[in-house]
């Protein structure tokens, strides 16, 4: 009586070492899953910073589409330039004041003004306008 308890310890002993020994070829797979695992959750959160750094940017497209709108057609511009959140722009026009008037009242853009003094060559004004875009 006594040897069938100890009969089904001993088999229930060999099943434990059988499992671990199988534990014991898997874990360099487990460790390799692992490993992978890491690095799709580091390329998934460097993804997701990208993504918000994208929103979070103006459209060019779209300024460059409303500053065409905007300009009268006797203007021109010799330079555009944008940093960060800042449109730089140059050019020329019958009235650089009405340039800068139409910017302001454009919803794109915020605190417009002149970089340097305006102008006269003519029946031309040269400019140089500094805006900030609104987010």
């Amino acid at each position: 009586m006594l040897a069938y308890p100890v009969a089904n310890l001993a088999g229930k002993n060999r099943r434990l070492a059988k499992l671990e020994r199988r534990l014991q070829k898997m874990q360099p797979q487990v460790e390799q899953v692992s490993g992978e695992l890491h690095q799709n959750q580091a390329i998934s959160a460097e993804m997701q910073t990208l993504a918000r750094l994208v929103q979070k940017q103006p459209v060019v497209a779209d300024l460059l589409r409303e500053i065409t709108e905007l300009l009268p057609a006797d203007s021109y511009l010799t330079s555009v330039r944008l940093e960060k959140y800042r449109l730089y722009l140059r050019g020329y026009a019958s009235s650089a004041a009405g340039i800068l008037e139409l910017l302001e009242n454009s919803p794109f853009f915020k605190d417009v003004h002149f970089d340097s003094p305006v102008i006269s060559k003519g029946s031309q004004e040269t400019f140089k306008i500094v805006a900030t875009l609104e987010q």
